[in-house]
C-alpha cells in the first residue's frame, strides 16, 4: 500500500457526515464497522468513484446486490437495503488504472 495508517485516516467524524455516500455494491461481499477490508478495484467506473473519494472525504458505501444481478449488472442493479460506510485508510495506483484498497467499516 501506498501511505500507512494515521489516527486521522482512521477517525470518522458523525458531525461532520453529509449522510451522502459513494456507492459500491458487490455480489457477494459485506463490510462491518471496524473491520479493514482489502479491495482491488478494476472497473473503470469505480476507479472513478475511488479518485472521487480520495479527492475528498474518502468514503465509499458497500452494498450487497440483489439476487438477478447480472441481469442488470452494467446499469443499476438492485442492491438490498442495508449497507455499512467505510473509509479508505489506505491506497495504491497500479501503473494501468486500478487501485488497492484498504476500506475501514466505519
Amino acid at each position: 500500500m501506498a501511505n500507512p495508517f494515521t489516527a486521522q485516516d482512521l477517525a470518522f467524524d458523525e458531525e461532520t457526515f453529509s449522510g451522502t455516500a459513494r456507492l459500491f455494491p458487490l455480489p457477494n461481499l459485506v463490510l462491518f464497522p471496524h473491520v479493514v477490508q482489502p479491495l482491488h478495484v478494476y472497473e473503470e467506473r469505480y476507479r472513478e468513484m475511488v479518485v472521487d473519494a480520495l479527492a475528498s472525504d474518502k468514503l465509499v458505501t458497500m452494498a450487497v446486490l440483489k439476487p438477478g444481478w447480472e441481469i442488470d449488472y452494467e446499469s443499476r442493479p438492485a442492491i438490498e437495503s442495508i449497507g455499512c460506510l467505510g473509509k479508505i485508510v489506505a491506497h495504491h495506483r497500479l501503473e494501468d488504472g486500478r487501485f488497492n484498497l484498504l476500506l475501514l467499516g466505519v
